[in-house]
Order: structure tokens, then sequence, then C-alpha cells
């Protein structure tokens, strides 16, 4: 938690020996996962809330794709001059963090991985 109210959480999306993998399915399970996180500590203050999701950090070689954990055998080369993300054009209440949290999931990762197209 940060001092202006801030909460950040890192996941790592999957990955094989060609590098990480863009999975819609596995990016709702995770975000979802997330949200339902905060809901469940309860260290956030107030009603309503601004909600951002992305793909940061050391992203070489990324790929749209399914994590199955079959090794794939080709992936594309991603090199972002930015970072992809998605921030929702509308504060949530708390129910983002709990009942909600599949259906904010969901449009999230649909913003995430559109962005992604656009930059790759």
């Amino acid at each position: 938690m940060f001092a202006r109210g801030q909460l950040s959480l890192w996941s790592s999306l999957p990955r094989d020996q060609l590098g990480s993998i863009l999975d819609d399915h596995d990016l709702v399970q995770t975000l979802t996962a997330n949200l339902s996180t905060v809901g469940a500590r309860h260290v956030l203050p107030g009603e309503r809330f601004g909600l951002a999701a992305g793909l940061s950090g050391a992203l070489t070689v990324l790929s749209r794709g399914k994590a199955t954990g079959i090794s794939r055998t080709s992936a594309s080369l991603f090199l972002s001059p930015r970072p992809v993300r998605a921030i929702l054009d509308e504060s949530v209440t708390a129910a983002a963090f709990n009942l909600g949290a599949v259906e904010v999931a969901q449009h999230l990762a649909t913003m995430v991985i559109k962005d992604f197209e656009a930059s790759s």
C-alpha cells in the first residue's frame, strides 16, 4: 500500500522455453485472483476505486496463445517502446474485489489484449 492509497499487485504470465504467453483465459483468471485477494484483505479504504492492468518488465518475447503446458515450436518477437496497459474509464465500487471480480477482470483483460495488439 502506497501513501496515496495506491496498491499494486504483480503476477507473471505463463511461459515456456520460447518466452511469455499472453493467454486470454489465463489473464482473466489471474486478474480475478488479484482483485479477489485485494477484496479478501480489506486493505483499501473508500467507496470508489480506479483500476488499471498492464504488461511491463522484461518482455522480450511475448506472443498470444494458449498456456497448455505443451511447449511451443515458434513464437513472435514483441518489443514495444511503451508498456501495454488498460485503465478503466470509470471508477468501480468495492464489488469489483469480490462478486464483480470476474466481470471487471474480463473487461480489463480485453482492454490489455487490445492494447497489446495495437502495440505489436
